[in-house]
């Protein structure tokens, strides 16, 4: 039987988390687990028991040979290019020795993020399908001619009023993401770093057809348009267009926030 068939036939997939255990030798059977555990990004940790008739056997001293068990699993998963996990070299006769104390809490840890894990995805979901309901309805009410009314802009041509706008709208605004900052523990600059939205010159750095729009030749165009009173009815077809996709752009980084704020709110990053 194949690694990848044993690993069918548990329903490895149904799982979050694997402990390897090992005692005498880490076999190849143990390194096709990590192999397979590797390959579907599971986590997992390498667990070497039975460590006390290891120090009643072997020659070497207690130091010495914890490191020597260490290096020889590291060496047998380096060799098949598999990341190195967490290795806990633990007694069955005493659970205060060793590493029992350290798998103990990480495993606590893990398990409490994998409880998470599910109702944060499905808050996550619930979230998104809140911001694309709310794109729906401001593209619905641009649609309609209404720009001016759908958020507080005074100049329709004002791109860089625009984009303050929709964040603000939605709640990414300065105020807003340091209000978050603070409540976390955290900066605001864990929210705004990989921002698109900072200002309009970030969001048409981000996005060609936003560049593309608003860069010299389409500024031409636009007043060109104003110009031709055959196509002055364009213009508002043309700001339109700029707005939809400045609202665009600011909904994604929104979701990306959001998503980094529910995460924070149940391991607050170090700072």
């Amino acid at each position: 039987q194949t690694i990848d068939n044993y690993g069918k036939e548990m329903k490895f997939n149904m799982y979050d988390l694997f402990i390897i255990i090992a005692s005498e030798q880490f076999s190849s059977n143990h390194l096709n687990l990590a192999k397979l555990i590797q390959r579907m990004r599971k986590r997992f940790y390498i667990v070497w028991t039975k460590l006390y008739r290891d120090l009643s056997t072997c020659v070497l001293s207690e130091v010495r040979l914890l490191q020597s068990i260490q290096e020889n699993i590291q060496e047998n998963l380096q060799k098949e290019s598999v990341n190195i996990p967490p290795i806990y070299l633990v007694s069955n006769l005493d659970p205060l020795l060793y590493d029992f104390p350290k798998l103990r809490d990480t495993l606590h840890k893990d398990l409490s993020n994998i409880k998470c894990c599910v109702p944060l995805n499905t808050l996550s979901y619930t979230c998104e399908k809140n911001i694309d309901e709310r794109v729906a309805s401001l593209k619905e009410r641009l649609d309609g001619g209404c720009s001016e009314h759908s958020v507080c802009i005074r100049d329709n041509d004002d791109m860089e009023e625009c984009v303050k706008a929709y964040r603000l709208k939605f709640g990414i605004d300065d105020q807003s993401l340091q209000q978050v900052a603070l409540s976390l523990g955290t900066v605001q600059l864990e929210y705004k770093a990989n921002m698109k939205s900072q200002n309009m010159h970030t969001l048409c750095r981000g996005d060609w057809r936003l560049r593309l729009m608003t860069c010299a030749l389409g500024r031409a165009f636009s007043s060109s348009l104003k110009c031709l009173p055959c196509l002055r009815r364009c213009v508002p077809r043309f700001r339109r267009i700029k707005h939809r996709r400045v609202l665009h752009l600011v909904a994604q980084d929104t979701k990306i926030i959001v998503k980094k704020i529910l995460r924070d709110s149940i391991s607050p990053p170090l700072i």
